[in-house]
């Protein structure tokens, strides 16, 4: 599913921004909004997916100590994404 951000005016004159619809494809988006009747007059598809998602933003020493145990665990003989996997889990 993708995530759509309208603008669109309904019937009285008002006009609501920055709206978010998921839908299938933009057939089904525009008939979802004209099923609120409502008149899309600009959209567009939010970048990320579904849902608004804050990714975490690591510092100088997080991203430091993470290359390093990352080094030391492939270093060791263990592949890229066993390495990832077992890095994930330790977050968790």
């Amino acid at each position: 599913m993708k995530t759509y951000i309208y603008t669109a005016t309904d019937v009285q004159g008002n006009t609501v921004k920055n709206q978010r619809m998921n839908a299938e494809d933009v057939n089904d988006f525009l008939e979802k909004i004209h099923e609120k009747g409502l008149f899309c007059s600009d959209y567009r598809e939010a970048k990320g997916g579904e849902a608004k998602k804050s990714l975490h933003k690591f510092s100088k020493k997080e991203l430091a100590q993470d290359c390093r145990q990352m080094s030391a665990m492939m270093t060791s003989g263990l592949t890229l994404v066993k390495t990832l996997d077992i890095m994930q889990k330790e977050q968790e």
